[in-house]
């Protein structure tokens, strides 16, 4: 899912949900597929997500995400055989 997108949530579901508050300037780290939300930024500050998903060089994109464009990748290992990542400067320098 990306930014804005809502999946619904059964009664079942709603009574098993955790509710983990947060203060100011913690972050939670879990699996990029777990379900999660919260309630609108009030600060002045924005609220950033951080998504990390390895995957083998050969892999392509069969979708577009909300905002009409495949996501940029970070080429770590490998010769790039995909299509439909568009490239992105590494932010960390690789070893030779």
């Amino acid at each position: 899912m990306s930014i804005n997108q809502e999946v619904g949530v059964s009664e079942s579901d709603a009574k098993r949900a955790a509710d983990i508050a947060l203060k100011a300037g913690e972050f939670s780290l879990h699996d990029g597929m777990t379900l999660h939300s919260s309630q609108p930024n009030r600060s002045t500050r924005r609220r950033c997500g951080v998504s990390n998903i390895y995957v083998p060089a050969y892999v392509n994109q069969t979708k577009k995400n909300s905002v009409g464009e495949y996501w940029a990748g970070v080429m770590l290992r490998g010769v790039k055989k995909s299509t439909t990542f568009r490239e992105r400067e590494c932010p960390f320098p690789m070893p030779s």
